[in-house]
């Protein structure tokens, strides 16, 4: 494996990561959360990022809104 591809590849699972806990937020349906499960437990790279976004939301949260604005 290239690194590019690896890099891609991080990119890529990132953000269906960040894409997951704006779904999981308020989930559609039991559905969803079941693949949302699934996802999870496909790769352990996903719960990392997924960990990852969730941080990342969490330090956004507790800024002020005026570091937010541009």
């Amino acid at each position: 494996m290239t690194a590019g591809f690896a890099s891609d590849q991080q990119r890529r699972i990132a953000q269906e990561a960040a894409d997951w806990r704006m779904r999981m937020l308020e989930p559609g349906s039991e559905a969803e959360v079941e693949d949302f499960e699934a996802w999870l437990a496909a790769n352990p790279a996903h719960a990392k990022a997924y960990a990852e976004s969730d941080r990342f939301a969490v330090v956004g949260e507790s800024l002020p809104r005026s570091m937010l604005s541009t």
